[in-house]
This record gives C-alpha cells, sequence and structure tokens, in this order.
C-alpha cells in the first residue's frame, strides 16, 4: 500500500523535493503539508479497507485432502500475520486514531485516580488533601505553602 501514497503525492505539484521534508520550513509548503496530511490518511484508510478484506476471504481456508475438506491452518496462518502486520503498521501511521487506548490511572491508596478529567485547581486540591491524609499536614503548615508545595509537584508533572 505504500504506493498509494507515491500515486497521491505524485499529484502534488507543489512538492518538496524527495528528502526536503524535514529541511524546508513548515510555513513555506502549507498547501503541500496539507494535502500530505489527506494523503497518508487516504493511505491509513485504504490499508484499513485492505485488512478488513484480507480478514473477510476466506475463499482459499479450505482445502479438500482425501477427499475430505480440511482447514488449511498455512492460509489462515497467512491471513493473520497480514492482518496484524498491517494493524501495527496503522498504529504507527495514524496512533490517534488506530494506535491503543492509553489512559493514565495513578493507584493511590485505596482508590483509583484518573488525572485526565481534572482541572488545576482540582488537582492542587488532591495533593493538598493526599499531602495532609499520608501525614505531612504538619509540614505544611498553611495554605499558602500547600500551594506551592502542589505547584512545585504540577511543575514537575509538565
Amino acid at each position: 500500500m505504500a504506493w498509494l501514497l507515491v500515486v497521491l503525492l505524485g499529484s502534488i505539484g507543489n512538492a518538496p523535493p524527495l528528502g526536503g521534508f524535514e529541511r524546508s520550513e513548515p510555513t513555506a509548503n502549507v498547501d503541500f503539508n496539507e494535502q500530505y496530511a489527506r494523503a497518508r490518511s487516504a493511505q491509513a484508510e485504504a490499508m484499513f479497507e485492505d485488512m478488513l478484506a484480507i480478514a473477510d476471504d476466506g475463499s482459499q481456508d479450505r482445502v479438500m485432502v482425501d477427499g475430505k475438506l480440511r482447514v488449511d491452518n498455512e492460509v489462515a496462518a497467512r491471513s493473520r500475520l497480514r492482518v496484524d502486520t498491517r494493524r501495527w503498521a496503522l498504529s504507527k501511521l495514524a496512533p490517534v486514531k488506530y494506535g491503543d487506548k492509553v489512559t493514565s490511572v495513578l493507584e493511590g491508596g485505596e482508590r483509583p485516580v484518573e488525572f485526565a478529567g481534572m482541572s488545576e485547581d482540582q488537582l492542587r486540591a488532591w495533593i493538598v488533601k493526599e499531602a495532609q491524609a499520608l501525614g505531612l499536614g504538619a509540614a505544611i503548615a498553611d495554605k499558602a505553602e500547600a500551594l506551592e508545595v502542589a505547584e512545585a509537584i504540577l511543575k514537575k508533572m509538565n
């Protein structure tokens, strides 16, 4: 399917020279960059459709052996490999759409804590509360100092 990208890019008249993708200014070829992104998206969609076609094609899965219809494990394994290879390539080509979904969950004591939906104020409040629950309340004498500690932790996280 790599030929699809070459065909799609071949129709773009203002493409930078081969090998010039990294060296050219990002804003110099805005039209080309948009067309390139569309071509990569089309390549990913075509690869996905190809993967579905391979998975759905069962025409060579069975063979006649000694007058009996049997499953050809070699063909099935090859089809599985072809689908898995395309799935891996898609996860690298378009990770947001086809990659593994990763969620950040931190185990905090007895309950899991998910930071993805928290605002900075909620995160600060959680840090202060957890510090006090861990017995660090004596070390953090007032709320202003607690907020400074929370700020320091947030800076380290970013």
